[in-house]
Parts: C-alpha cells; sequence; structure tokens
C-alpha cells in the first residue's frame, strides 16, 4: 500500500493537526490525501470554503495533502 484516502476530514480538525505534524516529523510511511468535509448544516458555505482553501493551502509534503473537498446538502 502506498496511498490511502481519507473521504472527509473536519477543516482545522485535531486530526488534520496530527497527520501534518507527522508528515513535518517524517513519521508518515504512506502518502495520505484527505477529502476535506463541507456541510451547509455547520455555518456559512462561503466561510467554510474560505476554512478549506487555506486548509489545503497548509498541507502541500509529498505524504499529506487535503486537496479535495466532500460537500453534503440536501434539497
Amino acid at each position: 500500500m502506498t496511498t490511502v484516502y481519507d473521504a472527509s476530514l473536519e477543516p482545522g480538525s485535531n486530526a488534520v493537526a496530527a497527520f501534518e505534524d507527522l508528515a513535518q516529523q517524517g513519521k508518515l510511511t504512506v502518502r495520505y490525501r484527505a477529502a476535506l468535509h463541507l456541510d451547509p448544516g455547520f455555518g456559512p458555505i462561503d466561510d467554510q470554503i474560505q476554512a478549506a482553501v487555506a486548509e489545503r493551502a497548509k498541507h502541500t509534503t509529498d505524504l499529506f495533502q487535503t486537496n479535495s473537498v466532500k460537500f453534503f446538502m440536501d434539497a
């Protein structure tokens, strides 16, 4: 296994911080890619999009990246 994909991490969560710390310390042994979870029920979607864009810019190592979003919406 060379890459793991997590389909739903919360922007700014402890999990995101932990993966970034592990990547910076060279302790991740596989590439970890994640989608950030956005949900209109969590507050204004524009704010969540801005938070996701800011979060993506922080995680650009070869081993940890948050380069997509997962968006939930009920009609």
